[in-house]
């Protein structure tokens, strides 16, 4: 499972949490290896996935200060085995802070 961005952004695309849960509810939460198309070096994809939702602790994509191109990077879990996922729970930056930050399932 894994979450791109489907816009351009402004700045580098930045999560502070993602939650991947097996019911619609967002109950049974769907834990897995934290992967993603890139990274800046001080903010790698485990920290999307560490129940922290502080804006220090977020992944930033390695694209360009000048920001990402549209579907360009993406965020997500390896699941070790197949995982049906029904909810998914997205905290983020403000526009202010990352650019547009639209993204899609």
């Amino acid at each position: 499972w894994r979450l791109i961005n489907v816009v351009n952004t402004t700045s580098p695309w930045r999560v502070q949490e993602i939650e991947f849960y097996r019911q619609s509810s967002c109950q049974g939460r769907a834990r897995g290896i934290p992967i993603a198309s890139s990274e800046a070096p001080t903010n790698p994809a485990s920290l999307a996935f560490d129940d922290n939702q502080r804006y220090v602790s977020a992944w930033m994509a390695g694209c360009s200060e000048e920001g990402c191109d549209t579907e360009a990077e993406w965020i997500g879990n390896l699941f070790t085995e197949s995982e049906s996922v029904l909810c998914i729970r997205l905290y983020q930056s403000s526009l202010t802070l990352s650019g547009d930050p639209a993204s899609k399932a």
